[in-house]
């Protein structure tokens, strides 16, 4: 197991705790795009969304699934888009 996969239900526990923590939301998101639990993260964007967490931060996790499920991206494209995932979470 690792460190990602431990953390999902840590994440899931303290969202449940605490909805309106976005970091939360942002690091569970996370966690579950790399598991590859694509589906997942989609359904936990939309309740982000509803909780309030910011736009930009969403629409950079959408276009991470996106891209990454996308059989013929580059892998530099993914890699760049997950770094300014991070950095877009290192701001707020």
């Amino acid at each position: 197991m690792n460190k990602a996969d431990a953390a999902l239900p840590l994440f899931k526990t303290a969202l449940e705790a605490n909805p309106k923590i976005e970091q939360f939301w942002l690091s569970y998101i996370d966690a579950l795009i790399k598991e590859k639990q694509f589906d997942n993260a989609k359904q936990v964007l939309e309740q982000a969304k509803k909780q309030g967490v910011a736009r930009d931060k969403v629409r950079c996790f959408e276009a991470q699934i996106t891209t990454t499920t996308q059989v013929n991206e580059p892998k530099l494209a993914v890699q760049k888009k997950s770094l300014h995932c991070r950095e877009a979470q290192e701001i707020s």
